[in-house]
């Protein structure tokens, strides 16, 4: 009767400790994907702003037209569009879309060496179908 006893608490008591982490994992994990959203839509903003920013700027490049201008309103229009302030702009939309590119898993979907890559991180092994049959071949 004390063997059954003990034998049960000592049941109860794993189920019990394999809820709680599996509780706590699932916290974590909610936890993770909300700040993966968070820095998906931050890098999703900023892209947006540095587009319009340098649309605008296209737009202004545009509007010079020699034919049509003297050389003191290019100057003007051409001061407007500060090349220091263009490549600020340029880098973050760059970073933008490269954090994109990080938080979606993008690259893996877009350049295959990146998705092996990124699965031999994890621990797996990939066989190739066709250097497999080349191998039984040589065989």
């Amino acid at each position: 009767m004390e063997v059954e006893r003990r034998h049960y608490q000592d049941t109860l008591r794993t189920v019990t400790q394999q809820k709680v982490l599996d509780k706590t994992s699932e916290k974590l994990s909610d936890n993770l994907v909300g700040i993966a959203v968070d820095n998906y839509e931050v890098h999703k903003l900023e892209r947006e702003v540095a587009h319009s920013v340098l649309k605008i700027k296209s737009q202004l490049l545009a509007l010079i037209d020699p034919n049509q201008l003297d050389v003191e309103e290019i100057v003007e229009i051409l001061k407007k569009i500060d090349g220091c302030d263009t490549n600020y702009w340029s880098l973050i939309l760059s970073r933008s879309t490269a954090g994109i590119s990080n938080s979606t898993g993008l690259s893996n979907f877009v350049n295959v060496n990146a998705a092996f890559k990124r699965i031999e991180q994890e621990g797996f092994v990939i066989i190739d179908p066709a250097s497999k049959s080349q191998n039984q071949e040589n065989e």
